[in-house]
């Protein structure tokens, strides 16, 4: 595929494959040749593995105690031009959100990159009371701590999967849920507000 394509490219995706031992952790051991081929294309198409935040382990079977097993099937890889490209680039492994499977969350600026600011009302404010502007940044700073919290529940229960750590984890993400539904109306509308700003300018 990396002689079909003219550019910079990155993939990201469940590959249902680990390369490392230390990305399973629960059932049989991991065998490297279970790896070989992934491994051997990634070689093949010069293609690197990005690094992360968050949790290692980005699918978990969900049972508890002995037949847990978790294991890193999802990643970020990128050929050396797209790193040269983007100044900044972020690989989240975010919470999970009733899947047993963490979102990722792949971010990419380049340095010549402009952001227009603006300001609407948005459909949300007329449901709740005494919001603001300033209720914007509260909203996305809560949900950040509550994707905090959820992934620090999440290691707390891989590391013991009580029955208290795992009603912990369980209303950790119904909080986080709760707020990301929040903020994607915010970020929606503003997409919106964006689309048409733009699309007026040309």
């Amino acid at each position: 595929m990396h002689t079909l394509i003219d550019g910079p490219w990155a993939v990201c995706e469940d590959f249902n494959v680990i390369v490392a031992p230390d990305e399973k952790k629960g059932g049989h051991p991991h065998t490297l040749s279970k790896s070989i081929d992934f491994i051997n294309c990634m070689d093949d198409c010069g293609l690197f593995d990005t690094n992360f935040t968050g949790n290692t382990f980005t699918w978990c079977n969900g049972r508890n105690r002995r037949k847990m097993i978790s294991k890193r099937l999802h990643r970020v890889i990128t050929i050396q031009e797209w790193s040269d490209k983007f100044s900044y680039l972020r690989v989240d492994h975010l919470p999970k959100t009733g899947s047993d499977h963490n979102m990722i969350l792949f971010q990419n600026t380049c340095n010549n990159m402009n952001f227009i600011k603006y300001f609407r009302y948005l459909n949300f404010w007329s449901n709740k009371d005494g919001w603001s502007r300033d209720t914007i940044g509260y909203v996305l700073e809560t949900a950040k701590h509550m994707e905090d919290t959820t992934k620090v529940k999440e290691e707390e229960y891989e590391t013991d999967d009580s029955d208290l750590n795992r009603m912990a984890l369980h209303k950790a993400q119904e909080d986080y849920i709760r707020w990301l539904k929040t903020q994607e109306s915010i970020l929606r509308q503003k997409a919106r507000v964006k689309w048409a700003e733009e699309g007026d300018a040309n």
